[in-house]
């Protein structure tokens, strides 16, 4: 996961991207893409100290998956629409996706 990304996740959650545990937290988020979200979950509030409520909404958004059309969703999301970093994260997103589909790697590209 990339440093804006990490940033987008914890703006839309209230987790402070200034605290010492930042790294750690951006490790934990990483995991999510090699453990089951339960053991990510498990370590973000028992080690990280992450209320479970903040958990189970990073997960909500951690668990989606998709192109052009879940950016497109995200924009309408209520949370995210009021929230200035999340709404710049969301149009990068949508330039990444277009310059993907420009260069033919759609395919060699996970979604």
């Amino acid at each position: 996961m990339k440093s804006g990304e990490l940033e987008f996740t914890c703006f839309c959650e209230n987790v402070s991207t200034h605290s010492t545990s930042h790294l750690c937290f951006a490790y934990t988020l990483f995991s999510c893409t090699q453990l089951p979200w339960e053991d990510v979950k498990a370590e973000m509030v028992g080690e990280k100290g992450l209320e479970p409520s903040v958990a189970d909404k990073i997960g909500e958004y951690v668990k989606l998956k998709g192109g052009m059309e879940l950016v497109e969703s995200l924009k309408a999301d209520d949370a995210l629409s009021k929230n200035k970093s999340a709404k710049t994260a969301l149009e990068d997103m949508k330039l990444l996706l277009r310059y993907i589909e420009l260069f033919g790697i759609k395919d060699k590209v996970g979604s």
